[in-house]
């Protein structure tokens, strides 16, 4: 019988198109979004500096597009590993014990952090539902907003579990 590990469980056909769908929808969100925000803040330069004329509420769409584009893409750069970490263990450590428990706790402390980040975000969703919060100028629920936070919180707190786990896994492989 051999051992299966989340790496294999991202190859399985069924679970690695899942995992494929999920990444292919947050690059979805961070291109849509970033092409979205690009356009409208060429809009606002250009008709406020050649035309001299504002557009309502472009730089508060904008803002709300901005912060979906930013949770939803550090999710993504977890992802990708891309994330900035201190490598000063790698660096000066061979590849080992000392290297997976410095990895185990790094990321359980990023999981720790990020679950903490999401039942905070949460309670703030669920407030904003509650008192039903809208925007100044567009009257867009804030809840919307918050909720893109939520899921790029959630899906950071997923990642770095599951790169704790892969690490687990390799402090059990270089234990025997």
């Amino acid at each position: 019988m051999t051992t299966t590990t989340i790496r294999d469980v991202k190859k399985a056909p069924s679970l690695s198109s899942l995992w494929q769908f999920k990444l292919r929808l947050q690059r979805l969100v961070m291109f849509s979004t970033s092409v979205a925000f690009t356009l409208l803040v060429f809009v606002q330069v250009v008709s406020r500096y050649i035309f001299n004329y504002s557009f309502f509420g472009i730089e508060e769409a904008a803002s709300y597009l901005a912060i979906i584009m930013y949770f939803i893409g550090a999710a993504y750069g977890t992802h990708a590993k891309g994330h900035i970490s201190a490598g000063l263990v790698d660096t000066f450590c061979q590849p080992g014990r000392l290297v997976d428990i410095a990895h185990i706790i790094t990321r359980l402390i990023s999981a720790l952090l990020c679950v903490y980040l999401c039942r905070e975000t949460l309670e703030l969703v669920q407030f904003n539902l509650q008192m039903d919060v809208r925007s100044v100028e567009l009257r867009v629920p804030m809840a919307w907003i918050y909720i893109g936070m939520l899921i790029g919180m959630a899906l950071m707190a997923f990642y770095f579990i599951v790169e704790m786990v892969e690490a687990c896994i390799d402090l059990f492989k270089h234990s025997h």
